[in-house]
């Protein structure tokens, strides 16, 4: 899990990473391997999300939220749909 939030912090998300490292290191299956990279892609992102929720926008003098919350109550149930 180490590897996904030092990824996370880089920029990404640590999916791509963390199966070759699973299967090579662990010997874990391919379907074992893409099950942990889903869930630490879930993980990293719900931890960013919360960490980022109430920060204020750079640009708007303190005034605008940097995550807009509008968009994302319109976004998160068409993928949760989705997938």
């Amino acid at each position: 899990m180490i590897v996904v939030f030092i990824t996370n912090v880089g920029g990404i998300g640590g999916g791509g990473i963390i199966m070759p490292v699973a299967m090579a290191f662990f010997k874990l299956s391919t379907k074992n391997s893409v099950a942990l990279s889903n869930l630490s892609l879930f993980v990293a992102s719900t931890i960013r999300f919360i960490l980022n929720a109430n920060r204020p926008h750079p640009l708007k003098n303190g005034k605008g939220l940097l995550i807009d919350l509008n968009l994302t109550s319109i976004i998160l149930p068409m993928i949760v749909s989705g997938v």
